[in-house]
């Protein structure tokens, strides 16, 4: 105990005395050096407690006699036994990093810390402790390394290539991802690096660098890497920065390498697709107005067929038949770029739809293909009549671009029902057939192995959509020099009920009736006022629905029936029905060739072109209906 008091009596007055000594002015120069030291400039004994300091803080007060690891957090703490236990045993200084209080008295701060040894004799008996606040240098270190590591993170996410040219020196430096974009294995010079431009491109590129060491500034371009050593052409899309030296000129170029070959494929294969889509409109649009002229052909042809006989009627029979062959294909065509308001319903009937897509084949595709269509009973598939049209042409259109270098050039399409709960349909070609990696991208959208003029690489792809969202399967079967069979298999689907139609009215004589023609195109008109008025019927007609109105207007009561164009310029027949209705009692028969899917309030459609039966029929339908007029 009693030495105990005597330790503490001897540490007090060690304690004044470098109080005195820290404040004396005796020695200015020594006080000047530490006023104006590092902040918390110490002197602490082997424990680490304060005996001196170079500037005193407001914020902290007196701090001799206490310890340093008041200020110190405390998961620092056995660092800092653990490095003046080292100054004391070795004698020798020791560097660390601690964190701490600020000069201001705000915590976080870093510290780097430089512990000496000070000796009595021979024995360390103080430690001096230079601490440099490190605070600011830390956080900018820590914010580049997440600079970095997010820098980093974005070369791996986007397949970036870097690389350097040092001017001064002519040394080149890629990383492993712009030698494996290039396909070398060491980087080689710049007059190197253009043999592997594409030729097109390496007057551009010789430019390009010109102008950067010219004016300093690094634009944004793209090029093309050549084909070479088995690897395909490329798309390079290129960006960098140019390092000046003292004298403001280019010292150093760097920048990355993106390969965009895919984007440039999948770019292309979109603008191809738009406008494929584009130029199935505008088909579809030609087939309506081929519609039109149809519908002034058949009614002319048919109504000439009953004025002549020997050749001339020959004649005019093929030129019938020509013309219902052409009615067939538009009807096709139409019904390739519309859906039906059964299409999802209505099963439709495999036989019926492989004889539409023979008929069109036959007529479209080049006769030196050998087409081949069977049907082995196969009854309805629980898929669109539309849907399935468009899928079994999209196979055979893919099999003729397979078979058109081949010397065998057969295209066969079998349909079967192997169970009673499921329908195949194949279709097999002569052609070249695929590689195993071709055949496992086959479906892909946009993947094609066609010239960029033949193909868009979405019809396949159309074809796998539709066909699982009927829930079935298709599967693809090829081998290189032999051929490719597509089998696609669909649920089966029950017979459509079809509805009793009450018996035929007994053909009776329609004259002394007014039928009011509404159409937009004169020869229709022409057409069908001449094969009515054969028939007996009293015939208007009108060139637009307001046309139309002001007819109603004045013989309003006297029309029974009013054929009603569906597309018209300015007004469609579906906008007019209301105003026609609020203007007679007429029954209206909508003649459209788009088979429109909401008809308003018509009594009936008939298709267009028409012949002149069909007309008939429409019209003996049409006054067999309650509130027609007969008489």
């Amino acid at each position: 105990m009693q030495n105990l008091e005597e330790e503490n009596r001897v540490l007090r007055a060690r304690i004044a005395q470098l109080e005195r000594a820290t404040t004396s002015r005796a020695d200015p120069l020594l006080q000047a050096l530490l006023e104006h030291s590092t902040p918390f400039l110490s002197v602490v004994d082997t424990h680490g407690r304060f005996l001196a300091t170079g500037r005193t803080s407001p914020n902290f007060g007196s701090v001799i006699g206490r310890s340093i690891l008041e200020f110190i957090p405390a998961e620092e703490h056995e660092r800092i036994r653990t490095a003046l236990a080292q100054v004391v045993a070795t004698g020798k200084a020791v560097s660390y990093e601690n964190q701490g209080y600020g000069e201001d008295g705000t915590p976080g701060h870093v510290y780097l810390v430089r512990a000496a040894p000070v000796f009595d004799a021979e024995n360390v008996v103080a430690v001096v402790l230079v601490p440099i606040d490190i605070t600011e240098r830390v956080r900018l270190e820590r914010s580049l390394a997440e600079r970095t590591h997010s820098l980093q993170l974005a070369v791996e996410a986007t397949q970036l290539g870097m690389w350097r040219w040092d001017l001064r020196t002519n040394v080149v430096d890629w990383d492993e991802r712009v030698l494996e974009i290039v396909g070398a294995s060491k980087p080689p010079s710049f007059e190197d690096f253009l043999e592997l431009v594409h030729p097109d491109d390496r007057d551009r590129l010789k430019t390009i660098f010109s102008e950067v060491l010219a004016t300093g500034v690094y634009p944004v371009f793209e090029h093309r890497l050549a084909a070479h050593e088995g690897s395909p052409e490329k798309w390079l899309f290129a960006s960098g920065t140019v390092v000046k030296d003292g004298d403001g000129k280019p010292a150093v170029l760097m920048g990355g390498l993106l390969d965009i070959t895919e984007q440039k494929r999948l770019s292309g294969q979109l603008q191809r697709a738009e406008r494929v889509e584009a130029v199935g409109q505008l088909a579809a649009g030609i087939a309506h107005n081929i519609n039109n002229l149809l519908a002034a052909i058949l009614p002319n042809v048919e109504y000439a067929l009953g004025l002549v006989g020997g050749e001339a009627r020959e004649v005019l029979t093929v030129a019938l038949d020509a013309s219902m062959q052409a009615r067939g294909v538009v009807q096709s065509l139409l019904s390739l770029s519309r859906k039906t308001p059964t299409d999802g319903v209505e099963p439709a009937e495999v036989s019926t739809v492989l004889a539409s897509v023979e008929r069109l084949c036959r007529m479209t595709l080049p006769r030196e293909i050998d087409l081949q269509f069977s049907s082995v009973a196969p009854g309805h598939a629980a898929m669109s009549a539309s849907d399935l049209e468009q899928t079994v042409l999209n196979l055979v259109l893919n099999a003729r671009d397979a078979v058109e270098s081949s010397k065998v050039r057969r295209i066969s399409v079998v349909a079967r029902r192997p169970t009673p709960h499921a329908i195949t349909l194949q279709v097999t070609d002569t052609g070249a057939g695929m590689t195993e990696e071709v055949r496992r991208r086959a479906f892909e959208p946009f993947f094609t192995t066609k010239s960029p003029h033949r193909g868009t690489g979405l019809g396949l792809a159309n074809v796998v959509a539709r066909v699982r969202e009927a829930g079935g399967q298709l599967d693809c079967q090829s081998e290189v020099g032999v051929g490719s069979t597509f089998t696609l298999v669909l649920p089966s689907a029950p017979r459509p009920v079809q509805q009793e139609r009450s018996p035929a009215p007994e053909p009776q004589p329609l004259t002394g009736h007014t039928i009011l023609i509404v159409d937009d195109e004169p020869m229709v008109r022409r057409s069908l006022r001449r094969l009515l008025e054969h028939d007996g019927f009293t015939v208007l007609d009108a060139p637009s629905a307001s046309e139309a109105r002001l007819t109603l207007d004045t013989h309003g009561a006297a029309v029974d029936v009013i054929i009603l164009d569906h597309s018209m310029p300015d007004e469609t027949g579906v906008e007019a029905l209301a105003s026609l209705r609020d203007r007679s009692r007429a029954k209206i028969v909508l003649f459209s060739g788009l088979s429109p899917e909401e008809t308003g309030a018509v009594d009936a459609v008939l298709s267009k072109p028409a012949r002149s039966e069909e007309i008939s029929r429409v019209l003996r339908e049409v006054f067999a209906m309650p509130g027609a007029r007969v008489d």
